[in-house]
């Protein structure tokens, strides 16, 4: 629950709820209009109350309440003070302006037939008032002092009429008989923001009429199905229909009209002439039904040997339907657009050329089964082409098997004549990846893709990965050569870069023999290469008759190694070739 919202402003008029008027809460509600504009002046008036109570109060305490006005008692005026000025000839206690005086004295000297000499005429001038002073000071004494705040005034109830404040003015806020009411949601004297007049109760709630629902704020539209009727323009009727009349029901179109009519014995469609759908019917009688036996009778048609329903001719021995017309497959064949079911082990037999084919399922295998030529519809023979486990799919084939297309083995296409597997598919090296490797081969001639390491040029461009090892585009000529391995820092054969040729050389052969002076044929040996071919006697000084024993030493390398005409190792020789790509 809340509580109105209320506005300190003043609403001209309040709302007068209407019998129409829908029961509707909240704020701005129609339900709640009127207690929202009752509050909206009680808060202004409380306001004003307010208001009009403290600057009263202010009045009251000031000391110089009426800052515009002088004291009644010796009022002590500035400036050029003014009054109203009055009629001519007023003899009452109304202050005399100098406009009045001047007026009067105008008009007494004026009346004079010579000059204003007496203070008779002067009196009379000023009203025969002999306290014309006094007079205007008396007046001047009647008026409010500022100092009393109000307080002088003698007759406060029509001081506040004059000025209109009411009653409420003076009253204060409370429960008592004159005091104003303090309101609250609760207060049963007033209707709440959110309560529902007493006057819109019966519509609290929504209610049905004939099924519609009706809140009070709006017109509801009854239509016939709410109140179990056809509509005029047509409809459906869910319940039996019963006429006790012959003609029960007449239907009228273009002109024509069409009545059914039960005369007790026959249920009969009478017809009309054109344009006289209203009228009687004619002699035609299209359709009659013997109400006792059932019988239909038909007449009047434009060919009567030909029976129709719902514009087709109707099927019978004279008008046979196709397969097509009651949905099967035609023995001449045609398409099937939806799944065919056989719970028979051989559901399909194919017969040509004088042999049977057909599938048998034998809750274990499904097997394609063949049968011998000229007993195609016999039973199968020993061949099985096709054999498929039904619970794990595996596919068996006894015959043999020739694929037109591409063989593929768990979504990879199996290897083939067709689709050799590369070096990389079975782990082996490439051809490829032997290019520019020099290999002995057992044979003069070069086998395809290989070339001979003859020293020849060859086509750069056309093996480029040839050209990649042997930037030169020629190839060393391996005739004749061994192959030494690269020194690659060891220090055995130092300084030789890779595809460097190197000269034969042999290593040095040394042989020692010591020559002493020998007197017999005792001699040191020679060793190494060296050898004795004899012993003597020499004479080593012809100019001397001394002669000593000596001998004769010959070098012979081959006593240490063996000799050619070339420095080589054992060998076997082939005919180097590298590969070209």
């Amino acid at each position: 629950m809340a509580n109105l919202p209320e506005k300190q402003e003043w609403i001209d008029g309040i709302y007068q709820l209407e019998t129409s008027d829908p029961v509707v809460g909240g704020p701005g509600g129609v339900s709640n209009r009127q207690a929202e504009q009752l509050a909206d002046r009680t808060a202004y008036l409380k306001k004003e109350l307010e208001s009009t109570g403290e600057d009263l109060q202010a009045h009251i305490d000031a000391a110089d309440p009426h800052k515009q006005y002088a004291p009644k008692a010796n009022p002590a005026l500035t400036g050029t003070p003014t009054a109203p000025t009055a009629a001519a000839g007023v003899n009452n206690a109304q202050i005399a302006t100098t406009a009045y005086v001047m007026a009067a004295i105008a008009a007494l000297v004026n009346g004079s037939p010579g000059a204003l000499d007496t203070l008779k005429e002067l009196a009379g001038a000023l009203g025969d008032d002999p306290n014309f002073s006094t007079t205007v000071l008396n007046k001047l004494a009647q008026k409010l002092e500022k100092e009393q705040n109000g307080a002088d005034i003698p007759d406060k109830a029509k001081f506040m009429a004059n000025v209109g404040l009411k009653s409420a003015a003076t009253r204060a806020v409370g429960s008592a008989a004159s005091d104003i009411p303090d309101i609250t949601v609760g207060d049963g004297r007033y209707l709440g923001k959110t309560a529902t007049a007493a006057a819109a109760t019966k519509l609290a709630a929504a209610r049905k009429i004939a099924g519609v629902a009706f809140d009070g704020t709006a017109d509801i539209a009854l239509t016939p199905a709410n109140v179990g009727a056809l509509a005029t323009t047509g409809g459906t009727l869910t319940g039996q229909l019963i006429s006790t009349v012959a003609d029960a029901l007449r239907l009228i179109n273009v002109g024509y009209g069409a009545i059914f009519r039960n005369d007790g014995s026959g249920f009969y469609i009478l017809l009309t002439n054109k344009d006289a759908a209203s009228g009687a019917f004619n002699s035609l009688r299209p359709l009659r039904i013997n109400l006792a036996t059932g019988d239909i009778e038909f007449g009047h048609t434009a060919n009567a040997s030909v029976l129709q329903e719902k514009g087709q001719r109707v099927y019978s021995p004279n008008n046979k339907p196709t397969a097509a017309d009651i949905g099967a497959l035609a023995t001449t064949g045609g398409t099937l657009t939806g799944e065919v079911i056989s719970y028979s082990p051989r559901s399909l037999r194919m017969i040509n050329g004088g042999y049977g084919a057909f599938f048998l399922n034998d809750g274990e295998k499904f097997l394609l089964m063949l049968t011998d030529k000229g007993n195609e519809k016999g039973d199968f023979n020993t061949l099985r082409p096709l054999r498929v486990y039904l619970n794990t799919g595996n596919v068996e084939i006894d015959q043999n098997l020739k694929i037109g297309g591409i063989l593929y083995e768990k979504n990879q296409r199996v290897y083939s004549p067709n689709n050799k597997p590369t070096a990389a598919d079975v782990g082996a090296i490439g051809a490829d990846e032997l290019t520019g490797i020099p290999l002995p081969y057992p044979s003069a001639t070069a086998p395809a893709g290989w070339l001979k390491c003859n020293g020849q040029a060859f086509d750069k461009a056309k093996y480029p990965k040839l050209a990649a090892l042997y930037s030169s585009g020629k190839l060393p000529d391996l005739r004749g050569e061994f192959i030494r391995g690269w020194d690659d820092e060891r220090g055995v054969d130092a300084s030789r870069v890779i595809l460097s040729a190197q000269s034969d050389a042999m290593q040095p052969i040394t042989a020692g023999w010591t020559i002493d002076d020998q007197t017999t044929d005792t001699t040191y040996p020679p060793s190494g290469a060296l050898y004795f071919n004899g012993m003597g006697t020499v004479n080593y000084d012809a100019g001397s008759d001394r002669t000593s024993r000596g001998a004769k030493a010959h070098f012979d390398s081959s006593r240490v190694t063996r000799t050619a005409s070339e420095t080589r190792p054992r060998n076997i020789a082939f005919n180097y070739i590298v590969r070209a790509a």
